[in-house]
């Protein structure tokens, strides 16, 4: 043990000799690091970890196709309430709608964030409980324009207001309107859309008016696009639902021809972050496997920029090797001290990699 940590000592003192190359050896580490990690992090997220949410396995996206567009799209505000109050197959099916958001608060700057308008039903289909204060209730979503609430997201109560443990009630304005904050959603859950914004806050849906300008046609209009996602009912599954969900559709497509005919309901999982138009075209993967390709070659570009400027060194230390040679140094205790210096700039670089991730 004495001698390894002679080795740390020496090497420690060998990295200060020449502290150029260190540092250059030390940042090509961590920037192929912070490279892989955050992609790496980003990819885990999109395509393999689940929500934070009881049972992801029941959640499900869905949207609607017509036979002239092989794209899938939403549904407007109107027939998501008629799916929602006529179907037997999902314990909640709420809707989310992604915009941007002018904060401003007294003597502070205007900040432009993501906000996202939610159906009362949203948090508690999700079960997504708080880590202060409350969640929307369905009850929050009824008079239109009468609930300025908001809840935020955990990382951006954090950013934003310094995880002020009395933020809610207090009142916060948005778009030129004030809100009532009444609950910090619980940290790492980020929305349910994994490409596009994560949303910093969320507001009722029935606030809309208020929230996005020239939303006043939303409530009555069944051409307006919006994402939908669902809790199936236990023991049904997503084929029996979408067969049910395509019933009404027929029903809906008599009652309202112009806008509904030739429409169908299709369903694709959301337990993780899930988006209907992606999912189906089936590249999420591929390109998944691409940018972690492509992050993993920067790091072998890395790692050997450092190797070959370790190999320069280890030849202008050729009179120091062969005199310790000379002394009776080992072949083994030699390379055991170069090793050791290796592994200070890998802990090193390692170390500056995760902070800039």
């Amino acid at each position: 043990m004495n001698s390894f940590w002679q080795d740390v000592r020496f090497g420690v003192r060998t990295m200060l000799k020449t502290p150029g190359v260190t540092l250059i050896a030390i940042v090509s580490i961590a920037l192929g690091i912070a490279a892989n990690t955050t992609v790496f992090t980003a990819v885990n997220a999109m395509l393999f970890k689940p929500l934070p949410v009881p049972e992801p396995d029941r959640l499900v996206a869905v949207f609607t196709t017509e036979p002239n567009s092989r794209f899938p799209r939403g549904f407007s505000y109107p027939d998501y309430k008629d799916y929602r109050d006529h179907n037997d197959v999902f314990s909640d099916l709420f809707v989310h709608y992604g915009f941007s958001v002018s904060l401003k608060n007294q003597n502070d700057k205007a900040e432009l964030i993501w906000g996202e308008l939610v159906t009362g039903n949203y948090f508690t289909g999700l079960g997504v409980t708080p880590a202060l204060g409350r969640v929307f209730t369905s009850n929050d979503d009824v008079k239109p324009g009468g609930h300025p609430l908001a809840v935020l997201n955990h990382t951006f109560w954090q950013r934003r207001f310094a995880s002020d443990p009395n933020i809610v009630g207090r009142v916060v304005r948005l778009n030129g309107y004030d809100y009532t904050v009444i609950g910090v959603a619980r940290a790492g859950f980020s929305g349910t859309r994994f490409l596009g914004y994560i949303p910093d806050v969320w507001l009722p849906f029935a606030m809309h008016v208020q929230a996005e300008r020239g939303s006043e046609y939303w409530d009555t209009s069944r051409t307006t696009q919006f994402n939908v996602n669902g809790r199936l009912k236990p023991g049904v599954s997503i084929a029996q639902a979408t067969a049910a969900m395509n019933v009404y559709a027929r029903q809906l497509a008599v009652a309202y021809p112009e806008t509904n005919a030739n429409k169908t309901i299709g369903m694709v999982p959301a337990g993780n972050k899930t988006q209907p138009e992606i999912t189906l075209m089936g590249y999420l993967p591929l390109v998944g496997g691409l940018v972690m390709g492509i992050v993993g070659l920067v790091l072998l570009i890395a790692c050997a920029n450092v190797a070959n400027l370790l190999l320069a060194r280890a030849t202008a230390r050729r009179r120091e090797i062969a005199m310790r040679l000379s002394l009776g140094a080992s072949r083994w205790r030699l390379i055991r001290q170069l090793l050791t210096e290796s592994i200070l700039l890998a802990v090193l670089g390692g170390g500056l990699g995760l902070l800039l991730a």
